[in-house]
C-alpha cells in the first residue's frame, strides 16, 4: 500500500513503472525549418546561369603567380594552362556595342598615342593572349605568336589576318610565318607607339574563325 501511495505521489502509473518506461516530456513544435536557398546568379538552375554569364561576363582571371613560382618556372613543369593573366571578357550580349570588337579602325584614330601605362593595360586586359613588347622599330608592341598545325595553316591564318587588316585600314607592322609558327606585330608607326587602332584590330584578330588552325596544346607534367 505504502509503494502504491508513493507512486501516485511521484505521478507515475504502475504500468509504466513495472515496464521500466517514462514517458518523455513533449518538446514544444516550432514549425517547419526553413533550409537557405541559393538561388542568385542561377546557380540552381545551369540555364539562368547561362543567362547571366551572357549578361554580365565571364571569369576574370586568376591570381598573379608568387616570386617563387616565377622562379621555379612552373609553367614548364605543369599540366594545363599556366597562364594566370587577368583578362577582361566582354559579356558575349554587348560586346556588339560596347568594347573594342565594337569598333572600327579610323584615320583620326591612328593620330593619338596612347602611352599611359594605366590605359595600355586596361586595353591590353581585353586581348586575351597578346602582349605588349619592344617590337622591331624599339617602340611599344602588340604581339601574339601562334603555334598552327602546319605550314598550310600558317599561310591561311595569314591570309585571314591580311584580308582583316585591310578591311580595317590599318596596316600590321609585321607578320612572321615561319613553318608551323607565326608571329604578328600591331603598332602605328606615325605615333612611335600604340594607338586604338592597334587594339582595335587585335581585339577583332581574336574574333577570327582560326580554332580548327591551332595545333593542340602541348601537355605538361611535373617533373
Amino acid at each position: 500500500m505504502a509503494n502504491i501511495l508513493a507512486r501516485k505521489a511521484t505521478g507515475v502509473s504502475s504500468s509504466h513503472h513495472s515496464a521500466g518506461l517514462c514517458k518523455p516530456a513533449p518538446v514544444p513544435h516550432r514549425g517547419p525549418r526553413r533550409g537557405a536557398r541559393l538561388v542568385a546568379f542561377g546557380w540552381e538552375n545551369p540555364e539562368s546561369a547561362k543567362g547571366e554569364k551572357a549578361l554580365f561576363g565571364e571569369d576574370f582571371g586568376a591570381r598573379d603567380p608568387y616570386a617563387g613560382e616565377i622562379e621555379s618556372n612552373f609553367g614548364d613543369k605543369v599540366l594545363g594552362n599556366f597562364d594566370t593573366e587577368h583578362v577582361i571578357k566582354v559579356p558575349n550580349k554587348i560586346k556588339n556595342f560596347v568594347g573594342l570588337t565594337s569598333r572600327t579602325c579610323s584615320p583620326e584614330g591612328a593620330q593619338t598615342p596612347i602611352q599611359d601605362e594605366k590605359e595600355v593595360n586596361l586595353l591590353k586586359n581585353q586581348l586575351p593572349g597578346w602582349k605588349v613588347v619592344t617590337g622591331q622599330t624599339g617602340h611599344p608592341t602588340l604581339r601574339f605568336d601562334w603555334r598552327l598545325k602546319n605550314p598550310e595553316c600558317t599561310s591561311q591564318l595569314q591570309g585571314m589576318i591580311t584580308e582583316l587588316s585591310q578591311a580595317q585600314g590599318h596596316a600590321v607592322a609585321a607578320m612572321e610565318p615561319s613553318g608551323e609558327l607565326l608571329g604578328l606585330e600591331l603598332s602605328t608607326p606615325p605615333v612611335n607607339g600604340l594607338s586604338i587602332n592597334d587594339f582595335i584590330l587585335a581585339a577583332k584578330v581574336n574574333e577570327l574563325d582560326y580554332r580548327e588552325l591551332v595545333a593542340p596544346p602541348r601537355r605538361r607534367f611535373w617533373a
